[in-house]
């Protein structure tokens, strides 16, 4: 867990969800963009993060 990068956010139930910072597609990071529909949403390709 050292040297790497979390993005943590609450979901609509309220469970914490917790991911790498990273995209698996494109490598951004998942911290620039959004929650939204309880999924995180990919800054550069628009693909969804289910949580």
């Amino acid at each position: 867990m050292l040297n790497q990068e979390f993005v943590v956010y609450r979901n609509s139930v309220g469970n914490v969800v917790v991911f790498l910072d990273q995209c698996l597609h494109r490598g951004a990071a998942l911290s620039l963009d959004r929650v939204e529909n309880n999924c995180i949403r990919c800054p550069c390709s628009r693909n969804q993060q289910p949580s």
